[in-house]
């Protein structure tokens, strides 16, 4: 459960949503080991699941991220995904570009 009278998590990154290749998210993942040599106290929570997911835990495993990384699975409360949203530093939207833009919902 989400505590709403938190205040913001100043060095948190947070991702919702389906965990698909094209989403991008091991590229963050990779990207990780650089971040927190500079800030430490960087996290990055991932809220959801999909076909990905397994993929992504043995990035995060790899590259020793577990204590900085974390899964909560889905999540079908709105009003905490809005809370998650509001209390993180920032939001992470990725995906891989497929070079069709128009109609791409993604894009």
């Amino acid at each position: 459960a989400v505590d709403y009278s938190k205040k913001r998590i100043p060095y948190q990154c947070v991702f919702v949503g389906h965990l698909l290749k094209k989403q991008g998210l091991d590229k963050v993942i990779e990207s990780f080991p650089r971040i927190a040599k500079k800030l430490p106290q960087a996290t990055f929570r991932i809220i959801g699941g999909g076909e990905w997911e397994s993929n992504l835990k043995k990035l995060v495993h790899k590259h020793n991220l577990g204590k900085v990384v974390t899964f909560s699975g889905w999540e079908s409360d709105q009003r905490a995904i809005r809370s998650y949203l509001r209390l993180s530093a920032l939001e992470v939207a990725t995906y891989e570009p497929t070079g069709v833009e128009e109609g791409n919902f993604s894009y």
